[in-house]
């Protein structure tokens, strides 16, 4: 490959990431201001993609039941973390990753005057990039997994109905949590595995019980809930997070470190999990590490 051809390539990686930061950028006006152009920035297909390729919901070219609702609500959805919390003041890009249309970007969030991390992930349509998904990885926000309330394509009454009242049962688990009351986020995600949901949300309620056991104080039935999660979805960050806090806590070094690390090949660099991991150094006694 000659000089020549990597320059190139590193050119055009470097003109794709600024795109995707001026696209980061732009939802951040828009969510700040609660500009009803909100959904102009957002990649309803790439959505629905993420849900099928999830299995939570059956693939399918035709999606009638459900998506007019689901389109209709997306930016409401896409807000709610600001909406309960008040309001979203900024979005900074820590570190963007792109391969080939798509993109991933672990950003500083602050909302009501709080920081906190958030992934978000993009595809890009054209010469644009536009947002299909964001993840609090400091709580248990999911917006390919909240928005599976409104069971886009699901025929079956049935599993529709199993979907819809599971979700919801654990968007009201995580509200809870968020307003610092982990006994009654406790009851409703309780309420939520005897929705059966599929899988997938079944883990997302695991993973939010584990964040309110440890909120609770019971670092271990949170541990057990993050490896639970984890022996079945390993790109989860909020399980992978968790797991490195609890070990953290528990004075369990060398635990925390791997599982802070693997927390960092699956986001990129985030500086907040590298100050952890020298706190666990420290501990071992190994400062020259940290």
């Amino acid at each position: 490959m000659t000089i020549a051809l990597l320059l190139s390539l590193s050119l055009a990686g470097q003109e794709a990431e600024l795109k995707v930061r001026d696209a980061i950028a732009t939802l951040e006006k828009a969510l700040v201001a609660k500009d009803e152009s909100l959904e102009d920035h957002l990649d309803l297909q790439a959505l629905l993609r993420e849900m099928e390729r999830r299995g939570s919901i059956p693939e399918s070219q035709f999606r009638v039941r459900g998506l007019r609702r689901l389109e209709e609500n997306l930016s409401t959805l896409v807000s709610s973390p600001g909406a309960l919390n008040g309001g979203w003041d900024r979005i900074v890009p820590l570190n963007v990753r792109v391969d080939a249309g798509e993109a991933d970007a672990l950003c500083r969030v602050t909302i009501g005057g709080r920081k906190q991390t958030f992934r978000v992930w993009l595809t890009r349509i054209g010469d644009a990039w536009k947002t299909f998904d964001l993840e609090n990885v400091d709580g248990s926000y999911r917006l390919s997994v909240i928005s599976l309330q409104y069971a886009p394509g699901v025929n079956d009454d049935e599993d529709r109905q199993a979907l819809r009242d599971g979700v919801m049962a654990l968007n009201r688990g995580a509200v809870a949590l968020a307003r610092g009351k982990p006994e009654a986020a406790r009851e409703a995600l309780a309420m939520a595995r005897r929705c059966t949901p599929p899988e997938y949300v079944l883990d997302w309620v695991e993973l939010t019980d584990g964040l309110a056991q440890m909120a609770m104080g019971d670092t271990l039935s949170a541990l057990k809930a993050a490896d639970g999660v984890l022996s079945r979805r390993k790109d989860l960050a909020v399980a992978l997070r968790l797991k490195a806090a609890c070990h953290l806590e528990l004075r369990e070094f060398p635990q925390a470190i791997a599982a802070a690390k693997e927390y960092l090949k699956l986001v990129g660099n985030d500086a907040e999990m590298w100050t952890r991991i020298g706190v666990a150094w420290e501990r071992l006694g190994k400062a020259d590490e940290a």
